[in-house]
């Protein structure tokens, strides 16, 4: 049996875990097809459990994904019919899901619709829970989860199968962060707002197909080809995207190397992406051409795991050990820190599973997380010996690349889209306002609309999308065909708030994720003391190869005039 600790902290009230299956990727334009609820006690324990088909309105997108036809469908209620129970479920409790992100949006699109009674105010998902804990997975996916919580794996795409194994799934993880004083990553559930099709910007979907490379006119396409649009269409562009998305195809929003096909109903367009498709020979085709070959597109390749050039490791007296320094003034603990990276080890930002050492300095009793260090060898703050204890510590995880303070690693050929995650001690109470920009290779940004940060989620192109509604933690996902198409590079920052300083708040972290969430680089900037600003990294193009520096400089201004640095126009 699973230990069951006592309901206590921010989900005292308990949880609605939920599953759903849409009829596409867009939660404005798409509707859900089956939702499943489980809720749950603080501890996760399971109270009730409740499921339904849903009649869409409309095709049900994506039978091949989901199984429901709509003759499977027929019959079954519309979702204004079953909200009032929705809302029940779900009222006073924080919402669950695998990929919580989308799991609301589709149910804030539903209720929308409907008369508004669902109401969420915080949302938790697994997906951040796992990658807080880091835990040792080769990806994020359900059923890797699933396998290390030693939970039967769900049947893939079956709403009923998923909300059962994710709740047990989370009943596993709820005390593995109660242990080592983890704050759940929850969410604010705001009005929910798709920001890039409010912008007009095509759906990002992370294709479970390999790039299956050129294509020639004279072929049918193949699942996992990159196409993108230019110019008007008679089908409306979202329901181009969402055809394109059932047959397997990703949308670009701009023509790259890596694109297969441009849809363009006048062949003497001298559009940006028409001209790029001429300089990358990329097929033009128009837009009757492109819905008769939607009808015949051939099974692509599953993704594969990720190849990511991972430096060998420095070796050294700490090689394989992961240290967590608690207490301390800042400049005293980063130096602690430094040392240890000096001699092999990684350092951690927060208390995970992968901790294997603690160096305690003074203040350190007052630290929370102590008690859940008490069984973990101690390091001596000066030498760094071990007070007791083996400080020689195999690491068995995933390769995870290093990256100190200007250090760089190239990334593989043929991944286009990566996330990356800002995060930092979150239980000291002090926000970071975390933000992007796309720039040129002279670092000025491309356009005021290329910053992204809290009031700008998503730049022009679909370059960057951030979300920033996590404690102690922003997303930022990068689409580098995208950037590609822009001629652009990204910097990542974070400024404080309310006249904090770096010295406040600690070390910040980079993770960089492949397309499977599975960590492949990580860094911590821990230099910054008296700065209000910090640049943490950039993503660049050297040759044909993209790349992914740590950067850790720090600055005594904010917001403002970071942007203005970098060419933004602030009024």
């Amino acid at each position: 049996m699973l230990p069951s600790p006592a309901p206590t902290g921010p989900a005292a009230d308990g949880f609605a875990v939920v599953s759903l299956q849409t009829t596409g990727l867009d939660a404005r334009r798409d509707r859900i097809v089956r939702l499943a609820v489980a809720t749950a006690d603080g501890a996760g324990r399971v109270e009730d459990t409740w499921s339904t088909l849903l009649d869409p309105g409309r095709d049900p997108g994506p039978v091949a994904l989901h199984g429901l036809t709509a003759d499977r469908l027929a019959g079954a209620p519309a979702f204004d019919a079953v909200e009032t129970t929705v809302a029940k479920l779900l009222r006073g409790r924080v919402l669950v899901a695998h990929d919580a992100s989308f799991g609301w949006r589709a149910l804030a699109a539903e209720t929308g619709r409907a008369s508004g009674a669902v109401r969420v105010s915080r949302r938790l998902c697994t997906m951040a829970l796992a990658r807080r804990l880091e835990l040792d997975l080769s990806d994020l996916t359900l059923a890797s989860l699933a396998e290390h919580c030693d939970v039967p794996a769900p049947r893939p795409h079956d709403a009923e199968a998923e909300v059962r194994a994710l709740a047990e799934v989370l009943r596993a993880l709820l005390p593995q962060a109660d242990e080592l004083g983890a704050l759940l990553p929850l969410s604010a559930c705001a009005p929910a707002a798709d920001d890039r099709a409010a912008a007009g910007l095509a759906p990002r979907v992370r294709s479970p197909w390999d790039d299956p490379g050129p294509w020639r006119p004279d072929l049918p396409l193949v699942q996992g080809a990159r196409f993108a649009v230019t110019g008007p269409t008679g089908t409306p562009r979202p329901e181009l995207y969402d055809r394109a998305l059932v047959a397997g195809l990703v949308p670009m929003n701009s023509v790259s190397g890596r694109t297969r096909l441009l849809v363009s109903n006048n062949p003497a367009a001298t559009t940006g992406d028409a001209r790029a498709a001429a300089a990358h020979g990329v097929p033009t085709v128009t837009e009757g051409t492109f819905l008769r070959l939607l009808g015949d597109v051939r099974p692509g390749v599953p993704v594969g795991s990720v190849a990511v050039p991972v430096r060998p490791s420095r070796g050294g007296p700490l090689a394989g050990v992961r240290v967590l320094v608690l207490g301390g003034p800042h400049d005293r603990a980063t130096a602690v820190r430094a040392a240890a990276e000096d001699r092999g080890a990684t350092v951690a930002v927060r208390l995970t599973g992968s901790v294997t050492h603690v160096v305690e300095l003074d203040g350190a009793g007052a630290d929370r997380r102590l008690g859940a260090t008490l069984d973990l060898p101690r390091l001596d703050p000066d030498t760094l010996a071990p007070t007791h204890g083996d400080p020689t510590v195999t690491a068995d995880g995933p390769a995870v690349a290093q990256l100190r303070q200007g250090e760089v690693i190239d990334l593989p050929d043929g991944v286009g889209r990566w996330e990356a995650f800002v995060s930092w001690p979150a239980d000291g109470g002090t926000q970071l306002d975390v933000l992007a920009l796309v720039t040129d290779d002279e670092h000025h940004v491309l356009s005021d609309d290329h910053l992204a940060f809290f009031n700008n989620l998503v730049t022009p192109g679909g370059e960057v999308e951030l979300a920033v509604d996590t404690a102690g933690e922003a997303r930022a996902a990068l689409d580098l065909d995208e950037l590609a198409g822009a001629g652009g590079r990204v910097v990542l920052a974070a400024t404080t708030t309310d006249g904090a300083r770096f010295g406040d708040v600690g070390p910040v972290e980079l993770l960089l994720t492949d397309p499977g969430g599975a960590p492949v680089a990580r860094g911590v900037c821990d230099a910054a003391t008296t700065e209000r600003s910090l640049l943490v990294a950039e993503v660049y193009r050297r040759g044909a190869r993209w790349r992914v520096r740590s950067v850790g400089q720090g600055y005594d201004d904010g917001l403002r005039e970071l942007a203005v640095r970098y060419g933004v126009d602030v009024d």
